[in-house]
């Protein structure tokens, strides 16, 4: 190859003719001379994508796509590699180079798919849905995290590969007057995840507030999920809810029984029995066994009991956080239309005893 190309510069094309060669080769010859040094880099073009045509990444600047061409035939390959690389004009070419670069800075999906990958601009349908049913309290929706755009939720839920977790946290030698509660949504087939965290305050905090705050976390985000999916059949599911507190089990699973007129934390019951009879679908609450893994290590653990103890750790997390900063969620929930209050403060448990204390 080198030869042949030493000869080639040494001729007319390159303006520095000997007149011997030319004498003795004829200008007959330089055609084929030229037709063999591009047949010879054609083939080692042909090699070189042959080599690699496993590649994704080569495939995809080829094809534009994670899968093969339809004319996935040597000789179609050759064809279109040469064509997007010297067949084109520049401008054309940049502009394939361009497209084909997005396809590099993200999860492999066709071209064609790639104006509605959720890795872009754009917006989850259930943060949407949850943004909406929380308009009056966009502190709900600031600490929830969807992995992928959501709309794997839906899908988790009729396949029965949906599990909640749920956990609360109080520090009464740090506040008082401050709680949390976390939530994990786990797909056990995708391994994609919902979390979040909520934080309150008010002087009813404690430990049962805090599970609480956990519990509506689920709740409100499954709601978003059916608003976002209202053409979904789902009465037929049973979904279910892990909590390591038993108060929260028992008004779980009786969403329709009233509460005593004495009940701590009423407000928050209440929400989560109204918040429970909306749903469309059959919820079960269940109890986990909290911090198994003071006497077990996590990874022995079961999934519903590591997620617990995650949340555990989230609400714990975010606790101290929202300490530091004073910085807390609304004190009104979505859906809760009746609100009494005592001066500037909400009452939250028994309505009779913050009457007569007041």
């Amino acid at each position: 190859y080198d030869e042949w190309l030493e000869e080639i510069c040494d001729s007319n094309v390159c303006g520095t003719t000997s007149q011997n060669r030319e004498e003795n080769r004829g200008d007959a010859a330089l055609p084929g001379q030229r037709m063999m040094v591009l047949g010879l880099f054609v083939e080692i073009l042909a090699v070189m994508v042959t080599m690699m045509r496993g590649s994704m990444i080569l495939r995809a600047l080829i094809f534009g796509s994670d899968e093969p061409s339809p004319r996935s035939s040597a000789g179609h390959s050759y064809v279109a590699f040469l064509h997007n690389a010297f067949i084109c004009d520049g401008d054309e070419r940049m502009e394939r180079l361009a497209k084909r670069s997005k396809l590099l800075s993200g999860n492999w999906h066709r071209e064609e798919d790639w104006a509605v990958h959720p890795l872009l601009s754009k917006q989850s349908r259930v943060l949407d849905c949850l943004k909406e049913i929380s308009i009056s309290s966009e502190s709900f929706w600031r600490n929830i995290e969807v992995d992928d755009d959501g709309d794997w939720i839906i899908k988790s839920v009729l396949q029965g590969t949906l599990v909640i977790g749920m956990d609360g946290s109080y520090m009464s030698k740090l506040s008082q007057t401050a709680c949390s509660g976390a939530l994990i949504m786990h797909c056990t087939d995708t391994k994609l995840e919902v979390k979040g965290c909520m934080a309150d305050a008010s002087p009813h905090a404690d430990n049962y507030r805090g599970e609480f705050l956990g519990a509506l976390g689920p709740l409100l985000v499954l709601r978003a999920v059916y608003l976002a999916n209202p053409q979904v059949d789902c009465s037929h599911v049973r979904l279910g809810l892990h909590c390591d507190n038993k108060g929260i089990v028992s008004h779980g699973n009786q969403p329709h029984a009233a509460i005593k007129a004495d009940q701590v934390q009423a407000d928050l019951i209440c929400l989560q029995k109204i918040y429970s009879r909306v749903l469309p679908v059959q919820l079960q609450w269940h109890h986990v066994k909290g911090h198994s893994d003071d006497t077990t290590r996590f990874a022995n653990l079961s999934l519903v009991q590591q997620l617990n103890v995650r949340c555990d750790e989230m609400a714990r997390q975010h606790l101290l956080r929202c300490i530091r900063l004073s910085k807390f969620m609304d004190p009104i929930f979505p859906d809760e239309d009746i609100i009494l209050s005592t001066g500037t403060t909400k009452i939250r448990s028994s309505i009779k005893n913050e009457i007569y204390k007041h």
